[in-house]
């Protein structure tokens, strides 16, 4: 159902660890980005949730705008 979200997502980031959120394109998933920086590692997290129930547009749009 349009406009229902399910639990969210999440991605726990160490205080230790230098990190900034990213912004995502406006979409109707639920999703969450950051980028982690260390002197050894530049890393990107992406965690989205698509409900089973999606059909398989939504899933293949969404993959091709993360290209």
């Amino acid at each position: 159902v349009l406009g229902v979200f399910g639990g969210g997502v999440l991605i726990a980031v160490h205080k230790l660890l230098p990190s900034n959120l990213i912004t995502l394109f406006n979409s109707n998933l639920e999703n969450l980005a950051v980028s982690i920086k260390s002197p050894k590692l530049k890393l990107i997290l992406v965690s989205i949730y698509i409900s089973p129930n999606s059909s398989k547009e939504i899933y293949n749009l969404h993959c091709s705008k993360l290209e």
